[in-house]
């Protein structure tokens, strides 16, 4: 895959690996040899296989549901994430910041309470999938089951709420 996303015409594979793709012509004259095996498509595709040995196609199919995932790669980005979060949200309710990995963020690490911090009015939870961050108030909130964060359509019991 190249920055574009784009579509090549042609590729050659040397033993079990890619090894070029391009113009049907730039492929041949590069890799074309005495025991090249060529294999007309006729127009289909070829997409490569690839391998997930832990997979959740059902939480990946809605992921983006509701709204699409922010784009989180710093600390900077988290704060604005939870400015813009805390804008619209009644203070005292949970802000969460969505399945953000550490090593997807320009610090390589998890943000501290302090990094969250930057909105005071609302408890903070950084969600890095097997595990959480809060900010202070956070900390504060989730020692009183009352102020704990509930999924979305779900009461403090976890029951279904009705619409």
């Amino acid at each position: 895959m190249d920055a574009g996303f784009s579509v090549q015409q042609a590729v050659a594979i040397r033993g079990d690996r890619i090894a070029a793709v391009g113009s049907d012509q730039a492929i041949l004259n590069a890799e074309r040899g005495a025991h090249t095996k060529l294999i007309d498509l006729h127009g289909r595709m070829v997409l490569p296989g690839l391998f997930d040995s832990h997979v959740h196609p059902l939480g990946g199919a809605l992921s983006e549901f509701r709204a699409p995932l922010p784009v989180l790669d710093s600390f900077a980005a988290v704060q604005s994430f939870i400015r813009q979060q805390a804008a619209k949200t009644p203070p005292g309710e949970w802000i969460v910041v969505p399945r953000t990995f550490p090593t997807r963020l320009r610090e390589l690490r998890m943000p501290t309470r302090e990094v969250l911090d930057v909105d005071t009015a609302h408890p903070v939870m950084f969600d890095a999938s097997y595990v959480v961050v809060v900010n202070s108030l956070g900390s504060s909130a989730a020692a009183s089951p009352a102020t704990r964060p509930i999924r979305r359509g779900r009461d403090r019991q976890g029951r279904a709420r009705r619409a």
